[in-house]
């Protein structure tokens, strides 16, 4: 019983170190990249943040509209269907690919 409380124990401890080094790496992280905008703010442009939509080429709505749509239940009047109502094959495809 005491072997299977010490295996317990040391392995409750592995996960803490471990935890504490995540977060300290995330703390350093942040921090760097913190200093590195306000000392080139013009640097916040270069970060790989956002551009999904000019990807996929609908950079033409902001988030305050995708808001109003989302919330006011303005769907362009598409129609949702349910799983079981598709095939299978159209589960893995994204209709907007070509």
């Amino acid at each position: 019983m005491s072997e299977v409380r010490s295996i317990k124990s040391r392995n409750k401890v592995v996960l803490r170190q471990l935890l504490v080094k995540i977060t300290a790496y995330y703390a350093i992280l942040f921090g760097l990249v913190y200093l590195l905008v306000m000392v080139f703010p013009s640097s916040i442009e270069m970060l790989p943040i956002g551009g999904v939509g000019e990807l996929s080429g609908n950079s033409t709505l902001n988030i305050n509209q995708i808001e109003e749509a989302l919330l006011s239940g303005d769907f362009d009047g598409e129609e949702f269907t349910t799983v079981a109502d598709q095939s299978i094959g159209s589960l893995f495809l994204f209709s907007d690919a070509r």
